[in-house]
This record gives structure tokens, C-alpha cells and sequence, in this order.
């Protein structure tokens, strides 16, 4: 049984060239597993396998130009700023970061032990997965903060911010990948659409 999902701050694409505009993703080689392929496919990008520690070698020797992490903290770990100097802001909000601008981050319950609680208490616990939603949503913001001001004395520059044309094309692209996913089983539709009702 699905409880209060939280959303981590949005992922981050680093590039070793700026990004201007979509027409900048045409063939670009990024690092980017899963529906973040699939995603950046729907750019025109060229999506890469690789695992997290072939990373930095990879930007580093001209494998890829550039790799999708889950968020700053991850590039930063990564030492991503060292072979790649643009940070690219997916332009996305709400409903349209599902499988390109977020980590949605369920809390489950097993639905036997949850049918023998009593109501009252599970409205504690209902009351409890959304403060530790709020609480963790506003750490990760305060870590993401930190490790942007850490990559930045390290020399981060950012990509432009998109145009109205670039947002609208990142939600088309979002789009159809949501409804791709909402169609494969009853939780990802539930997922699906507890995003469509965020603003």
C-alpha cells in the first residue's frame, strides 16, 4: 500500500559543452540509463549505458559528452565538475518531472499489517509520512545547496536558462513517456497520478 511519496530536488544534467537550446541535445551522447533514455531520446539525444564509476573516465576521454545524475550531490560526489563544466537545469515542474527532473521516493506498507491497525492510528502514521516527506525534501535542498556551492568554487557554470519553445518541448517529451508508464501496471498509474494532481 502506497503512503505519501516525496520528490527529491530535480537531476541535473552536466555537459562539457553549454546546452543553448534542444537542438543542442541532437546527437549529444549522454550518460543515461532508463526512462532518462528514453527521455532524452525524445530530444535527440544519444543515450549511454554506463555504470556510475565509468563516469568521469568516460567525459574525461570524449566517450560521452555529458551524464543525467540523480541530482547535484551525485555529480558532485562524482568529481563531475573536474572533466565537465555546464550544469543544465531540466525545465520541467509538477507532474512533468515524473522520469526526467525527479526521484519520486514512495513510502510502502504492507497492506495485511496495515488493514490490522486501528483507524486512529493509521492516521498517526498517515500524519507521520507526510512530515517525513516535508523533512526530507527540505534536507535534500540543503545538501543539494551545499554540494552546488562546492562544485561552483570549483569553476560550475551553467547552461542558459531554456526558452518558452525549450520547456514546451521537455513537457511533450514528458508527456508521452507518462502515459508509456502509467499504461504498464495499476502503481505506476497511481504514481502517475499523484504527480498530475501537484502543482
Amino acid at each position: 500500500m502506497w503512503l505519501e511519496p516525496y520528490i527529491q530536488p530535480p537531476v541535473y544534467i552536466i555537459t562539457k559543452n553549454p546546452i543553448n537550446s534542444i537542438a543542442d541535445f541532437k546527437g549529444l551522447k549522454i550518460r543515461a540509463p532508463g526512462a532518462y533514455g528514453k527521455f532524452l531520446r525524445n530530444l535527440g539525444a544519444s543515450p549511454v549505458s554506463l555504470a556510475w564509476n565509468e563516469i568521469y573516465t568516460s567525459m574525461a576521454t570524449g566517450v560521452i559528452d555529458g551524464s543525467i545524475g540523480s541530482n547535484m550531490i551525485d555529480h558532485r560526489d562524482g568529481n563531475h565538475v573536474e572533466v565537465a563544466k555546464y550544469m543544465y537545469r531540466l525545465p520541467l515542474a509538477g507532474a512533468q518531472v515524473l522520469l526526467a527532473g525527479a526521484q519520486v521516493l514512495p513510502i510502502i506498507v504492507n497492506r495485511a499489517a496495515w488493514k490490522k491497525l486501528p483507524e486512529d492510528l493509521q492516521a498517526v502514521v498517515r500524519k507521520a509520512t507526510v512530515i517525513h516527506a516535508e523533512e526530507q525534501l527540505a534536507m535534500s535542498k540543503k545538501w543539494e545547496s551545499e554540494a552546488l556551492a562546492e562544485m561552483q568554487k570549483k569553476g560550475l557554470l551553467w547552461s542558459p536558462e531554456p526558452s518558452a519553445a525549450d520547456r514546451k518541448a521537455w513537457a511533450d517529451a514528458s508527456a508521452s513517456l507518462r502515459e508509456e508508464y502509467a499504461a504498464q501496471d495499476k502503481y505506476s498509474k497511481q504514481l502517475i497520478d499523484i504527480l498530475k494532481n501537484q502543482k
